[in-house]
């Protein structure tokens, strides 16, 4: 009987102090297993196993550590009488497919990539002193996460595909000071409300997720915030710190708060806004291509009440742009279409005081030349008109003298330099002050 056969007998396995210099693979193991102070120098595999405790102590695996499709009531990987020695994976360690009632992480060190893939209820909570390089979780239901952990550092955690959720009905996801280099979000779904507390991430990415309930951020330094494809119904940015945030294409933020936050640069597409707060925020360099009209005035609110009256005119300009666009003329708005189109034509919302002057100067020699015209009265049956004008002028009681034949061009004429020097004004006002 060879020594695998006779390891398959036992129904508790316990290496301590070994060194394994081969391939080291189980064909059945239902109860015990046990690593101590031991070394794997080639691929351990595991898969397609039952435990009903594996613990690993003060272990190091230069190679991969194969447990897919293993059935583990609990699993706990750590040091040994909490000495200096850690756990150590070198390279991969594939949890794909098994199902894991308990999982205890302390002490130890994942150099290469850590995977929990389609392992339907996922407890990952109470890791502490430990550093993942990579961590991906994909089509899992993420119960507790990071609940009660403390000291972890994960370079690169990748989360697609999965919900996240909490043991209790009435408690909330709370993810306190754990340090994330890269953490991308693709297809996520809440189940309750997340708090993120003291976080340090330098990436945080959220790609097509349905974020119903408050997604909270406070106290954290976040150096680049992607969002794009997503829903959230309620964000929260309280007490951070940004490098940058970025909102991409196709977002949807219903709720959006941001108070007492430095962001140093905010980078927008085209996304909807409908309701958002700010308050005692500093935001620095923004570029936006597209937004919807309620994103737009977010930003125009936030500026004027910074004092920063030409960029919150940047944005005002943007707002009616987005307004003008739903208004169509043959609707029951078509009396706003043509004020809006009036508006936009004549002096871009009141954004340029060069487009009324040179209106101005075109109608000016243009009812010019009409009034210089001799004869025209005789030739041109607009004469009609000149009565009803002088009846209804609001700028003087008599015509004069000289334009008397061709009051309607006269009248025409002031009416149009009255609205293009209002629009003059509005936009010289709109430069230098409120």
């Amino acid at each position: 009987m060879t020594f695998l056969e006779q390891l398959e007998e036992y129904l508790s396995i316990n290496f301590e102090a070994c060194t394994f210099h081969k391939k080291l693979k189980l064909s059945s193991a239902r109860n015990f297993l046990k690593i101590i102070s031991s070394s794997f120098l080639d691929e351990v595999d595991f898969s397609g196993k039952s435990f009903k405790d594996i613990e690993i102590l003060s272990a190091t695996f230069e190679n991969s550590l194969l447990l897919s499709s293993s059935n583990i009531k609990k699993l706990s990987i750590s040091a040994k009488d909490d000495s200096s020695r850690l756990s150590i994976f070198k390279s991969v360690v594939d949890f794909t497919n098994s199902t894991i009632s308990t999982i205890n992480i302390t002490n130890s060190d994942f150099q290469g990539e850590l995977k929990f893939i389609n392992n339907t209820q996922l407890y990952l909570s109470d890791i502490s002193n430990t550093k993942i390089k990579d961590l991906t979780v994909i089509k899992n239901l993420l119960v507790n996460l990071f609940e009660n952990s403390k000291n972890l550092t994960i370079d690169k955690f990748a989360l697609e595909h999965s919900k996240l959720d909490t043991s209790n009905q009435s408690k909330e996801i709370d993810i306190d000071n754990i340090t994330i280099d890269t953490y991308n979000w693709n297809k996520v779904i809440l189940l309750k409300v997340i708090n993120f507390h003291e976080m340090n991430i330098n990436s945080f990415t959220i790609k097509n997720s349905n974020i119903e309930y408050r997604f909270r951020i406070k106290e954290s330094d976040v150096g680049v915030f992607k969002l794009e494809s997503s829903t959230f119904e309620d964000l929260q940015i309280i007490d951070n710190k940004s490098d940058e945030i970025e909102i991409g294409k196709k977002m949807f933020m219903t709720n959006t708060t941001i108070k007492n936050a430095v962001l140093d640069k905010l980078k927008y597409y085209s996304f909807i806004m409908t309701d958002a707060h700010v308050s005692e925020a500093k935001i620095g360099n923004v570029e936006f291509k597209d937004g919807s009209r309620e994103t737009n005035r977010f930003f125009k609110n936030y500026y004027d009440s910074i004092s920063d009256y030409i960029k919150a005119d940047i944005y005002y300009q943007q707002e009616m742009n987005e307004h003008f666009k739903k208004i169509k003329f043959f609707s029951a708005n078509w009396g706003e279409w043509i004020v809006l189109s009036f508006g936009k034509v004549v002096s871009n919302f009141g954004q340029s005081w060069v487009i009324p002057l040179i209106w101005a100067i075109i109608f000016t020699l243009l009812l010019y030349r009409i009034l210089s015209l001799d004869g025209f009265r005789e030739n041109h049956i607009s004469w009609m008109l000149n009565d009803v004008l002088k009846f209804i002028n609001p700028f003087s009681k008599s015509s004069s003298h000289n334009y008397a034949n061709f009051y309607w061009a006269w009248f025409l004429h002031k009416t149009l330099m009255t609205i293009l020097i209002y629009h003059f004004i509005v936009a010289i006002k709109r430069k230098t002050k409120r």
